[in-house]
């Protein structure tokens, strides 16, 4: 029993440190723009913030950000708890 809450935790663990990135979007217009996603339900969209301010040095103009929400319900009509319900992004440009 202790082996499967063990390795319940570290697939917990690794599962929430793949929920933030940030990643360069290409636009014609602009040529330094990248979206920070935080997704899951243990962060926020100051960790969004905290990922633009790490990456342009504390300078950056947010372009458009967006937080969505999914609620998942079984076969009973009852409402289910899931990680990754909700997805946040944040489009920025460093200044």
């Amino acid at each position: 029993m202790k082996k499967y809450i063990c390795l319940s935790f570290v697939l917990a663990l690794a599962a929430c440190a793949s929920d933030t990135s940030v990643k360069p979007v290409y636009d014609s217009k602009y040529n330094n723009v990248y979206e920070a996603t935080c997704n899951g339900n243990s962060y926020t969209m100051t960790e969004c913030y905290r990922l633009a301010n790490q990456k342009c040095d504390r300078r950056f103009k947010v372009l458009n950000q967006s937080e969505n929400v999914a609620t998942y319900v079984d076969d009973y009509g009852l409402f289910l708890n899931r990680e990754r319900e909700v997805t946040r992004t944040l489009l920025f440009k460093c200044l």
